[in-house]
């Protein structure tokens, strides 16, 4: 290998924190933890029996549920790696060790958009709930996750080109913390909405004398069924951000702080605890939070009767059709 490809490989940020006996049981653990709960998700959702995933909001979970399997096979593969003569990723062959960046970084880029996809869904459904139920349809649905990974491949590739080409390492940096900088705010942005349009509505809803009482309160159950969402996502939202930021940190304190090796490989041990559990957890926040995943996963896991749970399903799409004719 040439030194402008050595110097490039330099520039290239450590992912994968080098692992440790102790970090290498950590990893394994929760990366197997993260796959089976991803992969009980994305199972449940594809064979559906209560019937009450076909719709949008669900398209876009599955598909944050299938770029958390994604990034959580990555890891296990760094991990396993370690186990092999080449000792982790960064002992690979350099068109190897290229690739695999690349590949992890396409994964990892997926996970964002998703996130934000699913807060600008909600968005409009809260916003426009009629124009949302008549346009976005399944098709557009799988069009938008398409462009998320057309996206994620044309970002890596202009970033890996300035720095494996033009060794342009604060030019990758910059086109990173813009892309991550413009999803979170938009995010927000859309949470933020959702939350306001609710809460407006709910007001709306107490004064409003020209409805029934049933219909209200079946409107109040929706609004509030919409409200447990949003702070479903929220709650997503942070656990990625607080698992990304200690990682950005450490980044900046390797080109600020002189430290040892040792406390380097310790600093990026912690990091990537704290990236990995987000990974792990959002299925379980599903269940916690919403009845609907928690009712599929008993129909489906725990061979609970069927009807008990189809009732509260159907009250559910009850309270929906009352918010919309309200």
């Amino acid at each position: 290998m040439n030194s402008s490809k050595e110097e490039a490989i330099k520039f290239i940020p450590i992912f994968f924190a080098k692992t440790q006996l102790w970090s290498f049981v950590y990893y394994i653990t929760v990366t197997t933890f993260a796959i089976f709960t991803n992969s009980l998700l994305i199972f449940a959702m594809l064979k559906d029996p209560l019937k009450c995933f076909p719709n949008a909001t669900s398209i876009f979970v599955f598909h944050l549920a299938f770029s958390d399997l994604l990034i959580s096979v990555m890891f296990m593969e760094e991990s396993l790696m370690w186990l092999t003569n080449y000792g982790g990723i960064d002992g690979l062959p350099w068109p190897f060790r290229i690739l695999n960046y690349l590949v992890f970084e396409v994964f990892f880029f997926s996970n964002m958009p998703s996130i934000f996809s699913l807060a600008l869904e909600r968005c409009l459904g809260i916003v426009f709930p009629l124009w949302h139920k008549v346009n976005i349809t399944a098709n557009v649905c799988y069009t938008w996750i398409a462009m998320i990974w057309v996206l994620g491949g044309v970002v890596v590739t202009i970033r890996f080109t300035f720095l494996i080409y033009f060794l342009q390492e604060q030019m990758n940096v910059y086109i990173a913390k813009c892309t991550w900088g413009i999803l979170i705010t938009a995010t927000l942005i859309c949470y933020l909405v959702g939350v306001i349009t609710v809460r407006k509505r709910r007001l709306a809803l107490k004064k409003n004398t020209a409805i029934s009482k049933v219909a209200q309160e079946l409107a109040q159950v929706r609004l509030r069924n919409e409200n447990r969402f949003l702070f479903t996502m929220f709650i997503i939202f942070v656990g990625f951000f607080v698992g990304v930021i200690p990682s950005m940190t450490t980044f900046w304190l390797l080109d600020v702080v002189w430290m040892t090796n040792n406390a380097v490989a310790l600093m990026c041990n912690i990091t990537d605890m704290i990236l990995l559990l987000n990974f792990a957890a959002n299925t379980c926040i599903y269940l916690w939070r919403l009845p609907k995943y928690r009712k599929t996963f008993q129909v489906l896991y725990c061979n609970k009767s069927r009807g008990d749970a189809r009732h509260v399903v159907a009250r559910h799409a009850q309270n929906q059709e009352a918010v919309e004719v309200v």
